[in-house]
């Protein structure tokens, strides 16, 4: 592992860590945009993080969508890179309790049943997915709440991507 994957993985999981443990559950019969506190919660703390990255036009409205540019570093006169953009929801599934998240890593995984909390257990028998993780993380809940990795994994893994191209100049980006 190169010391630029060392840095991303490194901050990529405290990112993932202190988003899921910011209530962001839906709440299913809302008629407000966003549909809990928590979003918009969580909205702040991302526009925080991409205004102290140095992006421009960081713009958050009251409905919770949040909007921000990271100009691109090509020489002028070069042929200009294509844009791109990058989204991801801030909202999480109303089906399990979202606040007082315990983010539990497992690592490296053994390949053996995950015994949560209250008798929750994740069995590569009945889950064979997590087979291809044995040797390396897991990140579970501790069984009582959801983790919310649906879309705060997204989220974390933008903010890190544009920190990184902040942080290389060198790699030619367009807007």
């Amino acid at each position: 592992m190169t010391s630029i994957d060392s840095w991303v993985e490194e901050h990529l999981l405290a990112r993932f860590l202190r988003y899921v443990r910011i209530d962001s559950g839906s709440t299913r019969h809302a008629t407000t945009s966003p549909s809990s506190p928590g979003q918009l919660e969580l909205a702040r703390l991302l526009a925080e993080e991409l205004q102290e990255l140095g992006l421009e036009g960081v713009d958050l409205d009251g409905r919770g969508f949040l909007f921000a540019r990271l100009p691109s570093n090509s020489p002028e006169g070069a042929a200009e890179p294509p844009e791109i953009g990058l989204m991801a929801h801030l909202d999480t599934s109303d089906a399990a309790p979202s606040s007082n998240v315990n983010p539990r890593l497992h690592t490296p995984y053994d390949g053996e049943p995950i015994r949560l909390r209250d008798g929750v257990i994740l069995d590569p028998a009945e889950y064979p997915e997590l087979a291809r993780y044995e040797g390396h993380g897991v990140i579970t809940s501790d069984g009582t709440t959801l983790l919310g990795a649906d879309d705060k994994a997204g989220l974390a893994e933008i903010i890190t991507a544009l920190e990184v191209l902040v942080r290389h100049p060198e790699i030619r980006r367009g807007r």
